[in-house]
């Protein structure tokens, strides 16, 4: 079965071959190709997503520091296959629904952010970010945040090392 509709694909298939220019780009279920994405094409194909553009500064233990567009450090702890390549461009990528805004054991902290829009949309909330020089967008189910915001309200945007994908720039 052919289709260009994300939606009906994810609905009626038990496995999904993703092509792009007549390339394999992934191949594997549903929610494989949603959640860990094999490249960037995959990640923003498919779904909404954040994509981050910084260069790699340098690797400290387990840390990853890039360097962000303010000057500022990036640091974050990651899991990439393959080496890390110092001064090389790379891909950070991850869901608007994984961006938290409050700390949690599991979480790290990735900016601190001002809101420059928010929308309420019935079930999902929308807020569309700002800082460092980078704009996010993040999205909450209503039933389990009740949090709604006001144009230059700063928050903090934390995030999962597991939501994390990172890809070398193609």
């Amino acid at each position: 079965f052919v289709t260009h509709d994300q939606e009906e694909a994810f609905a009626l298939s038990d496995r999904i071959v993703l092509l792009s220019q007549g390339r394999f780009q992934q191949v594997g279920t549903p929610q494989e190709i949603y959640e860990r994405p094999r490249n960037a094409f995959v990640a923003r194909f498919v779904g909404r997503s954040n994509l981050i553009k910084l260069q790699l500064k340098s690797r400290d233990g387990n840390m990853w520091v890039f360097d962000l567009p303010s000057g500022r450090e990036l640091r974050l702890p990651l899991i990439h296959n393959g080496t890390p390549h110092m001064g090389r461009k790379y891909s950070i990528l991850f869901r608007p629904e994984k961006i938290e805004f409050e700390q949690t054991p599991c979480n790290t902290h990735l900016l601190s952010v001002n809101v420059s829009g928010y929308r309420f949309s019935g079930a999902w909330s929308e807020w569309q970010l700002e800082g460092e020089g980078i704009h996010l967008l993040a999205t909450k189910s209503n039933e389990t945040c009740s949090q709604n915001s006001s144009p230059k309200e700063i928050k903090d945007v934390w995030i999962s090392p597991e939501a994390l994908h990172v890809f070398e720039e193609e």
